[in-house]
């Protein structure tokens, strides 16, 4: 590693946060200005344009929990970066971090540039295979989330029905999703303001996710998982649940329109 340098890699962690934190709200800003102009097209009846700035907005907000995890991790580097100096070989703590890092570089680098010179410093430090190894996911130690959030995977139609739900509640349009798109999904349609009257089995699944999400920050979670912490709220009861089950350790499940969302990170927005 003789041409690994600490200090530039650590000046370049910091530059990187920085860059990250920009570019979250800049794209954050942006996602909320374009949902008012699809809530505009929903009034007008455009609603195969609607879908379509929809489904871009969701990529915007998988980009932006992306953005959050390569922050967090370069804050995890920062922390532990006398491990990461001292050590000739990657700390086990460690690889996900700069694994992850490593594979979202070629990936970012045009909106972060510090993300090239970190990347080059660990490929210097830990060695060409091992930066190939992240490059390509050999070892399976990038983050699930990123690769997902970072696809090019297709969204899925219930996905985009119910942020267009969530949209037009918001600007108060009126606005009946398509029942085709959930056919094919195991995410249920939006109720419209019916109460949602959840069984024990899943007030105690809820329960268990939503302190996995809120305490560790580093779930992998499928779909229909993200849409039933999405209907949690405050302490609201529901009718054939008592709220003791969850006691202390969660929400108690609210009775609102049945609203999932891209993001659960933070952002539950019940």
């Amino acid at each position: 590693m003789p041409n690994f340098k600490a200090e530039k890699l650590k000046t370049n962690l910091k530059l990187c946060i920085n860059r990250l934190k920009l570019l979250e709200k800049k794209k954050t800003e942006g996602a909320m200005k374009a949902r008012k102009e699809i809530a505009d097209y929903i009034k007008t009846h455009r609603l195969e344009r609607a879908r379509v700035r929809v489904e871009h907005i969701i990529r915007e907000d998988y980009l932006v929990e992306a953005l959050e995890v390569l922050e967090l991790y370069c804050d995890l580097l920062l922390a532990r970066f006398g491990l990461l100096e001292q050590k000739a070989y990657c700390d086990d703590t460690l690889v996900e971090a700069v694994s992850t890092l490593i594979w979202a570089s070629p990936r970012l680098v045009a909106d972060v540039q510090e993300f090239g010179i970190i990347a080059h410093q660990f490929e210097e430090k830990f060695g060409k295979e091992f930066a190939h190894q992240a490059r390509s996911n050999l070892s399976g130690t990038v983050n699930a989330k990123v690769i997902h959030r970072l696809g090019v995977e297709p969204i899925k139609k219930s996905l985009i029905e119910n942020y267009l739900v969530e949209i037009a509640r918001n600007y108060h349009q009126e606005y009946q999703p398509d029942p085709s798109a959930f056919l094919d999904d195991d995410a249920p349609p939006p109720m419209d303001g019916k109460p949602f009257i959840p069984s024990e089995e899943f007030v105690q699944e809820v329960s268990i996710l939503w302190w996995t999400v809120t305490y560790t920050r580093t779930p992998t979670i499928t779909t229909r998982q993200s849409s039933w912490l999405a209907i949690l709220n405050g302490t609201t009861t529901c009718s054939n649940t008592s709220t003791s089950t969850i006691k202390n350790n969660g929400p108690s499940i609210c009775s609102k329109s049945y609203v999932p969302r891209a993001s659960i990170w933070g952002r539950w927005g019940c």
